[in-house]
């Protein structure tokens, strides 16, 4: 299972979309795959991968997350509980 801040991460990041989520999940934890992402270069793109290595992506996540905080919503992943049914088919 992936923290929903990793996951948010990797979907605010240019480029892997759900496809790209798909391939860094069967190589492993997400949480390694941010870590390390020029390990994963071929999948998140140049882009991604100097947004990671900044430290622009995670400070972009944070920053939706305060954002969501203050609109009452919260962000939850695919693996918790609160997650619809009916969008994890």
């Amino acid at each position: 299972m992936s923290s929903t801040f990793d996951l948010l991460t990797l979907a605010l990041l240019p480029g892997p979309g759900t496809r790209g989520a798909a391939a860094l999940a069967g190589r492993g934890a997400l949480e390694d795959a941010l870590a390390d992402p020029e390990a994963h270069a071929d999948v998140l793109g140049a882009d991604a991968v100097a947004l990671l290595r900044s430290g622009a992506a995670r400070r972009r996540a944070e920053e939706e997350q305060r954002r969501a905080s203050s609109l009452g919503v919260r962000v939850v992943g695919r693996d918790e509980r609160d997650y619809p049914a009916l969008l994890r088919r």
